[in-house]
């Protein structure tokens, strides 16, 4: 059954654009629920696909032309992928140049299309907003023909923009979750082999997301030198050590023995991934097993290693995280996503959701003197094609 986001979305284009719709390109935030910075380390991630999405209603063009518009800043941007002048276009919209460039590099030509852009997945807040917004540009470019595109391909594409159009240098977790999610389930992915597997999510359990209302652009953050004191470790690591290719390939033994040539910055920044790394594995079975205390432990094992060992959380983060803890049905709460600002995610007792929210946003606020909006979520499904409703508007 279509939704009734699917189908507002498609009636906002039909206003805007004064045609129908032909389909809405769906693609889900995603939360981690644990392993951070792992993932451009060839590393372990345990992410999940949200129910919050970004739609993306459209219709084919004959010209070539692209009309987008996003109902996130209010904004209509025309262009072509092939002729666009890059420092003309305002940044969100080099997310949606950054698809149809990269499917050009794959010898794929886009489709023209007008476009309206809506999302629930909050922007900047470490829940993938720019990821989702990536994937479902590309299934719109991709039409019909979108499946013929291997799922992997698909996320590679997606990657590529932002990588290459838009500068930021992310793994591919974000794309990846965003396309192979399943309702219910979290997705154990190996970065190195792009292998993965899904993993169910306990029926008795519920993902609280709470949002610190502090913002960061990764871009303009400590992002990119985590990574470059990631890639210091590894070069020395690498060239002193038989069989290290990277971080995953290190152990805690191993990491001492070069301790003092690391210096105390990179060696705590590689710490922070060796010890995460063996975090995913056990999460990954307390997940199976349904020990919710195990799993709930080793998210707030994480949230100390990123504030401490890689220094990426931030006061606001801290409180979010200190402020959940000892509320009822509570396990559980970490940073999720870059850091320097957006959400946690803490896991709970599902019966005790809504308190734990509740509870939650009032002891954030005495403590931060900031609001906080939280949002009850559960594993959800992968990025698809939706067809509007054949009634109405659309």
């Amino acid at each position: 059954m279509q939704s009734d986001c699917c189908i507002d979305v498609a009636d906002a284009f039909a206003k805007r654009f004064g045609r129908a719709a032909v389909a809405v390109a769906v693609a889900p935030g995603r939360v981690n629920i644990i392993g951070e910075h792992t993932d451009y380390n060839d590393g372990f991630v345990m992410p999940a696909a949200l129910d919050l999405e970004t739609r993306i209603a459209f219709a084919p063009r004959d010209d070539g032309a692209v009309r987008i518009y996003s109902d996130v800043v209010g904004e209509e941007v025309q262009f072509a992928f092939e002729s666009a002048a890059r420092e003309k276009l305002p940044f969100w919209a080099l997310y949606a140049w950054g698809v149809g460039m990269s499917l050009l590099e794959r010898g794929i030509t886009p489709s023209g299309l007008d476009a309206y852009v809506e999302t629930s997945v909050p922007q900047g807040g470490g829940l993938s907003s720019s990821a989702s917004f990536e994937v479902a540009v590309a299934i719109a470019c991709l039409g019909d023909k979108w499946t013929a595109l291997d799922k992997l391909d698909l996320a590679r594409v997606a990657r590529r923009a932002e990588n290459r159009y838009v500068g930021t240098q992310c793994g591919i977790m974000d794309q990846y979750s965003i396309v192979f999610g399943a309702e219910g389930h979290a997705v154990m992915l190996d970065c190195r082999s792009l292998e993965s597997r899904l993993i169910s999510f306990p029926e008795a359990a519920a993902l609280v997301i709470a949002d610190t209302s502090v913002r960061h652009v990764l871009g303009e953050s400590g992002y990119h030198e985590r990574q470059e004191e990631c890639a210091r470790a590894n070069s020395v690591l690498s060239s002193s050590l038989p069989g290290v290719k990277n971080l995953r390939d290190v152990n805690m033994p191993m990491l001492e023995g070069k301790k003092n040539i690391l210096g105390d910055a990179v060696y705590r920044r590689a710490r922070h991934v060796i010890t995460e790394n063996a975090r995913v594995h056990e999460a990954a079975a307390a997940m199976t097993a349904g020990d919710l205390a195990r799993l709930g432990a080793l998210m707030s094992e994480s949230h100390l290693s990123l504030r401490d060992d890689f220094e990426v959380s931030c006061r606001e983060l801290d409180v979010m995280v200190e402020s959940a803890a000892g509320l009822p049905g509570h396990f559980g709460t970490r940073m999720t996503g870059g850091g320097f600002g957006g959400c946690t995610v803490s896991l709970v007792d599902k019966s005790s959701a809504a308190a734990f929210a509740g509870a939650l946003r009032e002891r954030y606020q005495a403590a931060a003197r900031l609001q906080a909006a939280t949002t009850i979520v559960r594993p959800g499904g992968g990025a698809r094609l939706a067809k509007p409703r054949e009634t109405g508007n659309a």
